[in-house]
């Protein structure tokens, strides 16, 4: 499934390594932006975001200009624990470069929204950071209300944040 419109182009696509390579710069730039914790180390697990798509258990939505990947979201498909007979969707990750936020990020969502309906998703949940008052303010708009606070605390003083994943990314992307 997939919408153009103006030389936009958001699309649903299953996540292969080619597009995890393509979107692994942008991970940079949303990690920076919406990190809780920078002492983490940013090291997805590329082979269990592959095994989770294979298996339909992810799903990643793509938002292209003129062919260049500009937005993506991805939401984790799994049975509501409290209504096992219905399939919840946890949005794992949503950015869309700054310069192309607002009326995108309205057509990305909507377009979300709709494929996971059609999927049979009876909730969709979107986790954001606290100071994200333009997603809560979209979510809004769109029907979501908020429904619960999200507390985190790292222990043992977190991990050095020297990634070998980061540090290669930042010389693929500043050279």
């Amino acid at each position: 499934a997939c919408l153009a419109m103006a030389g936009i182009m958001t699309k649903a696509e299953p996540l292969t390594d080619t597009l995890w390579d393509e979107i692994e710069p942008l991970l940079l730039d949303h990690w920076r932006e919406v990190a809780a914790f920078h002492d983490q180390r940013l090291n997805p697990d590329r082979s269990l975001y592959l095994a989770a798509s294979a298996a339909g258990i992810l799903r990643s939505y793509l938002a292209r200009q003129d062919g260049v990947l500009i937005g993506y979201a991805f939401f984790t498909l799994v049975p509501d624990a409290h209504s096992c007979a219905e399939v919840v969707a946890w949005q794992d990750a949503l950015y869309v470069l700054p310069a192309h936020r607002g009326p995108l990020s309205l057509r990305l969502l909507s377009f979300c929204d709709a494929d996971l309906e059609t999927a049979g998703v009876a909730t969709i949940y979107h986790l954001a950071p606290r100071d994200a008052t333009g997603l809560g303010r979209l979510c809004e708009y769109l029907g979501y209300r908020p429904v619960s606070t999200l507390w985190a605390r790292r222990l043992n003083g977190g991990l050095p944040s020297d990634s070998p994943w980061v540090r290669d990314l930042q010389r693929r992307t500043e050279g």
